[in-house]
């Protein structure tokens, strides 16, 4: 196969943002992806889409339209690829910088959210809020209509489509993926980040990672709920570290909330993604809930190092994470089976070795991101 030119585009987020988030990372993971296997990679724009007609970016999407269509003339792409197409945050650049130039037309990660405006009018619950998201949800029914291939990472999301007689020709399911070189055992960043955090050698790392921030307030809810799951492993005589890697504007309710644990508990504030593995190897268990989270490569990273996992059985965590072979799952906010679990790994090194082990194996087998730009880059040709 040989090197193939693609137009990148993310409509969700603009890669260039200085704040750490979920969308940022795997949009930079993918363009990291395509260049590892030769592929020639120029993002053509960074214009925000997310609700862009209820704010004043509209005004500002035709000079974005028109920049990204001087830089995509000069680029001269073969393939565009579009991270993230959805209905509030739609694809306004592919369909229309694409068209009648033979430019193969690719979308990953296109959550499903029904196809019909019945769907949309169910979904919002009244017409005042469906007419609101009626303009996303055309357009992104525009980009779905006019791409070449759909790729989605979620078995849910691929089922929905399947009934969908536009996108079902031309659907995909790649799972998400992480850079094993990067994410990976290690002794010596275990160390380290121990000895600076002032961890006894017989006290077990919880740790959490990720924005302490969402709009639903669930992000809260689940770091709340293992503060408390953690006071009651200190209630039990566990001698254990809360760490929580991230920054996010619910971070001071949830430090008040866990002011409670004293010591036992260390809020990091934003960590740089490469900085992201040491902390992983520092832990002895990934224990973020993840209330309702769709999925979190977090879970991903915490098995690539090694590092078996706790959360609830809930979104799309079953599907990253295998119960009782690479983690404990149990159901959302069943606070006694959460604090049962993370008391069994705590308490039982060979076992969070044996889970561990598995995790990474898992992650190898499944979510290389070597091979998945392969897979991808594929898909392009």
């Amino acid at each position: 196969m040989g090197a193939v030119r693609v137009a990148f585009y993310c409509p969700l987020a603009s890669t260039a943002e200085p704040q750490a988030s979920g969308d940022r990372t795997q949009a930079l993971s993918v363009i990291a992806a395509l260049r590892d296997q030769g592929h020639e990679v120029e993002i053509i724009s960074e214009y925000k889409a997310k609700l862009f007609w209820r704010r004043a970016a509209r005004w500002r999407l035709p000079a974005a339209l028109w920049a990204a269509r001087r830089r995509s003339r000069g680029f001269r792409p073969e393939a565009w690829l579009t991270f993230v197409s959805q209905p509030d945050a739609p694809d306004v650049m592919g369909p229309w910088l694409t068209a009648g130039r033979g430019v193969r037309y690719v979308i990953y990660k296109s959550p499903y959210r029904g196809r019909t405006y019945s769907d949309l009018r169910r979904r919002e619950g009244n017409l005042r809020q469906t007419m609101v998201a009626l303009p996303g949800w055309a357009l992104h029914r525009v980009a779905l209509r006019r791409a070449d291939s759909v790729v989605v990472n979620k078995a849910s999301d691929f089922k929905g489509y399947q009934q969908d007689p536009v996108v079902s020709p031309k659907l995909g399911l790649l799972w998400p993926a992480v850079p094993l070189g990067q994410f990976r055992p290690d002794e010596a960043q275990r160390a380290r980040v121990r000895q600076e955090l002032g961890v006894p050698a017989d006290a077990a790392v919880l740790l959490s990672v990720g924005r302490l921030w969402d709009k639903r307030g669930r992000k809260a809810i689940s770091l709340k709920f293992l503060i408390d799951a953690t006071e009651e492993l200190i209630g039990r005589g566990r001698r254990v570290r809360l760490v929580i890697v991230g920054d996010g504007a619910s971070r001071p309710e949830i430090e008040e909330h866990a002011a409670k644990l004293g010591p036992a508990v260390t809020f990091t504030g934003p960590v740089d993604y490469g900085d992201l593995p040491a902390w992983y190897n520092a832990a002895d268990v990934f224990a973020y809930p993840g209330l309702q989270e769709f999925i979190g490569l977090v879970y991903l990273e915490a098995q690539a190092c090694g590092v078996p996992v706790v959360a609830f059985a809930n979104g799309g965590i079953p599907a990253i994470v295998k119960d009782g072979e690479t983690g404990f799952l149990v159901p959302p906010m069943d606070q006694p089976a959460f604090v049962q679990r993370l008391d069994q790994l705590v308490r039982d090194g060979q076992l969070r070795r044996r889970l561990g082990g598995a995790g990474r194996a898992h992650v190898q087998e499944h979510h290389d991101l070597e091979t998945w730009g392969k897979t991808l880059a594929g898909l392009l040709e």
